[in-house]
């Protein structure tokens, strides 16, 4: 809802939110082992698994996600205390593997990941978002999850862009 949002703001009220949206999103990140690939508007893109096995990444991208959930919730607290409306947020996973390195060349070169896994976990974002869903992830995800998180089977859909069809789970919040 952040396009809505934003036409309720001025310029300073919106870059003011982003920060503070951006702040809880880099320090849920990185608590948990992740980074921040890049920001695109209200949105960002997390990568994990640089220095540890698929299980860990999937554990880490998890509790991220759960931390951000946290923080968004207290945030929003003090938002509705002081008559601002609440933020929404949906939060996707994918695991796989990715390019992640220094593309570019001479005249524009920037750190990023690329490939079928990142356009993935874009596609399982703009679902969770459709279907109202707080936190999903692919059975890629799921498959690496051992115990200590909950997961809700959402069923199988075929992600656009994408021939194969992927299982979907939403993360169920502890809160």
């Amino acid at each position: 809802g952040f396009t809505a949002l934003s036409e309720t703001m001025s310029t300073k009220e919106m870059a003011n939110f982003l920060g503070s949206f951006r702040l809880r999103v880099m320090d849920s990140v990185v608590n948990n082992g992740g980074l921040i690939d890049k920001f695109i508007g209200d949105g960002a893109l997390a990568i994990f698994g640089l220095q540890s096995d698929a299980r860990e990444a999937a554990h880490q991208a998890l509790a991220a996600g759960s931390e951000l959930q946290a923080k968004i919730a207290t945030w929003n607290k003090g938002r509705e205390e002081s008559g601002k409306a609440a933020v929404r947020i949906a939060i996707a996973a994918h695991a796989g593997s990715a390019v992640v390195g220094a593309i570019g060349d001479e005249r524009r070169l920037e750190f990023t990941a690329i490939g079928n896994t990142v356009n993935l976990a874009a596609r399982l974002e703009e679902i969770a978002k459709q279907r109202d869903i707080d936190f999903l992830v692919s059975g890629t995800v799921a498959d690496h999850v051992d115990g200590g998180i909950a997961l809700n089977a959402v069923g199988q859909e075929v992600v656009r862009g994408s021939a194969e069809e992927i299982a979907l789970f939403s993360v169920i919040s502890k809160a």
